[in-house]
């Protein structure tokens, strides 16, 4: 099973183009690049897709934020996600030697979709990074967009973040 990201992002690009043109004329009218810059969001966890304009710093609490989505292990399992579907993937870091801190690191992402309501998208780590791309982007007259895109294999903790600059000339 292999993943094609780009179909995705260009088919949620489509879909968001109201708002991210919106938010791209926001964007011109400001002299130079701050917190309270715009950005997008478009979640297609779930149909209908949501896009959503926001600004940078009010980024983390529009959607949440992991303690354990950087972990080595759930980055391994991440990667095979991608190769197997995510129940082939489960059982394949659950017969591993690291299944037992696998599991644990597991959980713990599972209490954290409990405790936010929703399964976590990103990490502080992801979100500093971000905040990176949109100076890049709105040095060279674009916006900055975080596409959490739909699930892999139907599994809520299996979705893809991409986040990508995005002019309205492009």
């Amino acid at each position: 099973m292999r993943f094609d990201a780009q179909a995705n992002v260009d088919a949620l690009i489509a879909e968001a183009l109201p708002v991210l043109i919106s938010a791209h004329r926001s964007l011109q009218a400001h002299k130079e690049w701050t917190e309270s810059i715009g950005c997008v969001v478009i979640d297609a966890r779930k149909q209908p897709v949501e896009a959503k304009e926001t600004t940078v710093k009010g980024l983390t609490g529009t959607i949440t934020t992991s303690i354990w989505l950087d972990h080595p292990l759930l980055l391994n399992y991440e990667d095979l996600v991608c190769e197997h579907g995510s129940k082939r993937s489960l059982e394949m870091m659950m017969n591993s030697p690291e299944a037992e801190e696998f599991a644990s690191i597991f959980d713990g992402l599972k209490e954290e979709k409990a405790r936010f309501g929703k399964a976590p998208v990103w990490t502080m780590d992801d979100a500093v990074r971000f905040v990176g791309k949109t100076k890049e982007a709105f040095a060279n007259g674009e916006l900055g967009v975080l596409a959490i895109l739909p699930p892999v294999d139907g599994d809520e903790f299996d979705h893809i973040v991409v986040t990508f600059a995005w002019s309205a000339h492009s």
